[in-house]
């Protein structure tokens, strides 16, 4: 492919609502810490709980 088609290239969405809908989104930064914590506090209240 020559540098002036490469250029005349364009990319077109025939449904750009639908395609930002299906669009995966970016990842959240920082990473949610709340499911690990929760799971190391229920893990530490049950090793108490029956010793």
């Amino acid at each position: 492919m020559s540098t002036a088609a490469c250029a005349m290239s364009t990319m077109t969405t025939r449904m750009p609502r639908v395609a930002q809908a299906c669009a995966m989104p970016l990842p959240m930064v920082p990473e949610p810490m709340m499911p690990t914590v929760l799971m190391l506090f229920m893990k530490t209240l049950l090793l108490f709980k029956n010793p």
